[in-house]
């Protein structure tokens, strides 16, 4: 039986859809043009991922060339990711400034305390490693 878009049936069987969206976590490595860029695209397209892949991605934490921000707790909250609002925030940070990540306010963190990090940054069948260092 073919439904029509708007049917009452229809946007149940799309809000079931939305419901089965996997949740795919971002570590960026980079965060000049390139990753400036593949951040605002990850932003600007989540929506649309979702709905045609089922895929969200979240952004878990990004590193710079002295350091990182990551927006979960230092021992192990794997369930935790930056929000938009302070995504765009690191990036003005980043662009006006040129300033390390590693010294941005509350979730900026030393390359030193990636060590007892590493499990919950990287860890999980569902985390993507994107590099777009310069090295």
């Amino acid at each position: 039986k073919k439904l029509k878009i708007g049917t009452e049936h229809g946007q149940s069987d799309f809000m079931r859809r939305e419901r089965n969206v996997s949740q795919l976590d971002v570590v960026l490595f980079g965060c000049g043009s390139i990753g400036a860029q593949i951040l605002r695209k990850i932003m600007e397209h989540r929506e649309l991922h979702a709905k045609l892949f089922h895929q969200q991605y979240n952004v878990k934490a990004i590193f710079d060339s002295s350091g990182f921000v990551y927006n979960g707790s230092p021992t192990g909250d794997q369930k935790s990711s930056i929000h938009d609002a302070t995504l765009m925030h690191v990036l003005q940070w980043k662009h006006d400034n040129r300033n390390s990540l590693r010294v941005f306010r509350d979730i900026g963190y030393y390359y030193t305390d990636f060590d007892r990090m590493r499990t919950c940054l990287l860890g999980g069948n569902h985390t993507i490693l994107i590099d777009a260092s310069d090295a």
